[in-house]
């Protein structure tokens, strides 16, 4: 969604960026009625979203949530990646507490996040992004739990997984995780 994937990767201007986000959901969801025995549940990601126009991360995801016909009962994962770290954790939390409060369906959907560790700082985009955003009524509002997922801090992507568990349990999360056995 990045301005260098839309004009290097995919050659294309920002409507037709929003035209194949919505085709592909419309074709997943056409996909999925073919089974309907089975409870389907989609994750979006705008990929580098850190380094997409905040503005424009936010029209696609309201469109793919729209196309996907997202409810409260019938949520869609947006997966938002720190891809490569692009950006430093405290922006980042900034970027997820601006999607969090302009979100159009924000009740239909599940935030996720995922921060890479290419330069070393995704347990601190895990922790940051959540705790200082806290609202009252609402703890922890930007980390939602995904269906079958471990708890809060569970799409985080590849940070090491011992110092994220360590960090939610700090912070009185359960996550999921438990100290490794000696």
């Amino acid at each position: 969604t990045s301005k260098p994937f839309r004009e290097i990767v995919f050659g294309l201007s920002k409507p037709e960026v929003v035209n194949m986000a919505v085709s592909a959901v419309k074709l997943v969801k056409e996909l999925c009625a073919e089974n309907p025995g089975t409870e389907w549940v989609l994750e979006y990601s705008p990929e580098t979203f850190t380094a997409t126009e905040l503005d424009f991360a936010l029209e696609v995801c309201n469109a793919v949530t729209e196309a996907w016909g997202a409810t409260p009962d019938n949520k869609i994962i947006l997966n938002l990646p720190t891809t490569v770290e692009m950006a430093t954790p405290n922006v980042y939390a900034d970027q997820i507490e601006w999607m969090h409060r302009h979100l159009v369906r924000r009740d239909s959907i599940l935030i996720s996040l995922h921060p890479h560790n290419d330069r070393g700082t995704a347990v601190a985009a895990a922790v940051v992004g959540p705790v200082r955003h806290e609202q009252p009524g609402h703890r922890l509002a930007l980390l939602d739990q995904p269906p079958g997922g471990h708890g809060r801090i569970h799409a985080a992507g590849n940070a090491d997984h011992d110092a994220r568990g360590a960090h939610a349990t700090s912070f009185t999360i359960d996550s999921g995780w438990r100290w490794p056995a000696r």
